[in-house]
């Protein structure tokens, strides 16, 4: 019994499948290849990892292959590989998606072996990462345990630094939300938030996660660093037409300036309850915080929202940054969003930069601040302090 993750190739050509196996299995996996859709479906396990699925197959197409995945509730990663234009691979995948399936990436023939590579060691690590989190979810919370948890303040903030792309300085953090849990240890934020919101105390959670980063935020302007700091909101905290109020009537306990902090929602927090939403929006705005339109092209009507609510800021979402350099479909999108964004006066940040490759690709399109990975990961306070000045001192102007 192995406990390397498993990785199925379907694709009719022999050599196509022996390549991807090869390079699988230097990445650390176990392989099957099959040369036909009923040979896989002969052979067919759920407890598969990864699926790298041709999209022109002798007996059946690929979409229809995408349909029976669907059908079977297949949860692998799933990478889709094809010959024909990218115009086409962009639909399959759009068209996966839409049925729920875990598309991780797209691939045109012929395939470079560094692709590949970076592409399945990250579909790896993500896969751990899951497992690790799946069994921490799983471990039971009450209510009255997160209630408890909110009162004895066991919550921390860790922060993921954004650079600015014209002239790499360190320029701003988001907040992310951890649970030190006394006995379950570092929870993530799947692990409490979906909690959170079905019991009413995400209002709770937010004004302390709100008051830490003020608090913190703060501290970083004494230490002489830049004190910038965004901070997400769900859609329960834009319902309460008291809350423009409560977050200046805080901010104001410590020496910030609203213009410091930056308020990130997603559009579908906006859509829960729009015409409130649009009233608190705009109301925050009036106050001199900053709104960012967190995962932008995600939704439905992304371009509705943005004539409707004063955002300064738009997010790209990190599905085209990370697809970009291999799909001219997301690189469009970004270029697009950039040029729309700077014509409604908005800031633009690109999301999921993983590379080097990728964060060169925003800069030359004209995005003004990236963050991800490449250049850092989320991180507790204390060490956010000792990441500014290195990496200042690594970028100099």
């Amino acid at each position: 019994m192995t406990n390397k993750p498993q990785l199925v190739v379907i694709d009719d050509e022999a050599g196509i499948t022996e390549f991807v196996c090869d390079v699988a299995e230097g990445c650390g996996y176990s392989v099957q290849s099959h040369l036909s859709f009923l040979d896989f479906e002969r052979h067919f396990i759920s407890a598969v990892d990864v699926i790298v699925l041709d999209l022109v197959l002798p007996d059946m197409d690929g979409v229809e292959v995408l349909r029976y995945l669907a059908e079977k509730q297949v949860g692998a990663a799933i990478i889709l590989v094809s010959g024909y234009d990218d115009s086409v691979l962009h639909s399959a995948k759009n068209l996966a998606k839409e049925r729920g399936l875990n598309i991780k990436g797209s691939m045109s023939k012929p395939i470079k072996i560094d692709d590949l590579e970076t592409l399945l060691l990250s579909i790896k690590a993500d896969e751990i990462k899951k497992k690790q989190q799946s069994k921490i979810a799983s471990t039971s919370i009450t209510e009255a345990e997160l209630e408890q948890g909110i009162k004895q303040k066991e919550f921390v903030l860790y922060y993921q630094p954004k650079i600015e792309l014209n002239n790499n300085q360190f320029s701003s953090t988001e907040a992310l939300v951890r649970w030190k849990h006394p006995e379950k240890g570092l929870l993530p934020p799947d692990a409490f938030i979906p909690l959170a919101e079905e019991s009413g105390l995400m209002d709770q959670l937010s004004q302390l996660i709100l008051e830490t980063s003020f608090k913190q935020c703060e501290q970083c302007g004494l230490e002489g660093l830049h004190p910038f700091v965004s901070v997400n909101l769900s859609a329960n905290n834009i319902k309460s037409l008291e809350f423009p109020e409560w977050l200046l009537s805080n901010l104001l306990k410590y020496s910030l300036s609203s213009s410091d902090i930056t308020i990130e929602l997603t559009e579908t927090a906006i859509m829960a309850d729009l015409v409130n939403s649009l009233e608190i929006l705009t109301r925050i705005r009036m106050k001199g915080f900053n709104l960012s339109i967190d995962d932008f092209g995600t939704g439905y009507s992304s371009l509705q929202q943005l004539y409707r609510i004063p955002f300064t800021e738009m997010k790209i979402d990190r599905s085209f940054v990370m697809d970009a350099l291999q799909d001219k479909e997301a690189r469009a999108i970004i270029e697009m969003s950039i040029i729309l964004g700077h014509k409604l006066g908005m800031k633009i940040v690109a999301e999921g930069v993983e590379t080097k490759e990728s964060l060169e690709l925003i800069r030359e399109l004209g995005c003004d601040f990236a963050q991800g990975y490449f250049i850092a990961r989320p991180m507790p306070y204390d060490n956010l302090l000792e990441w500014i000045p290195q990496w200042q001192e690594e970028h100099p102007l």
